[in-house]
């Protein structure tokens, strides 16, 4: 009896320790993610500026809808996932941006910094998303 008691706490305290040891490796990954997200965000936040203030303002605008193109796409596939748990916030989102591309319908402009094939690509896939997924909305 004594045996199966120490095998038990013995267990216990291993699994404890690897819990605290994943939790660890889990947090330091997850501040790492934020912070290389940080980095892209002010990277095109700085692509943005650096246009409008050279008076490249379609630049500017074409850059902001192709990122938007792919936060849709990305945000599509999330809204698919089995495991999130943020399904309303996604889908306000994307009603959101429906709504804007309604307002304001995508008009690819090819500049000196597009991938024209890959933008013309994302901007169907985004919009296919946005009419399949939100039609009362984006109709």
């Amino acid at each position: 009896m004594i045996s199966y008691i120490t095998a038990t706490l013995a267990f216990l305290l291993g699994a404890s320790i690897v819990w605290v040891v994943f939790k660890r490796k889990l947090k330091k990954q997850f501040w790492k993610d934020h912070i290389r997200n940080e980095i892209y965000v002010v990277a095109h936040h700085m692509a943005v500026l650096k246009d409008l203030r050279q008076g490249k303002s379609s630049d500017a605008v074409e850059f902001c809808e192709s990122m938007m193109d792919y936060d849709v796409c990305s945000l599509g596939y999330e809204l698919h996932s089995a495991e999130t748990n943020l399904r309303p916030e996604i889908i306000a989102a994307l009603e959101s941006i429906a709504i804007y591309r309604e307002q304001w319908p995508r008009k690819i402009e090819q500049t000196e910094k597009t991938d024209y094939a890959k933008t013309v690509r994302v901007a169907e896939e985004a919009t296919k998303l946005l009419k399949s997924e939100f039609s009362k909305v984006a109709n």
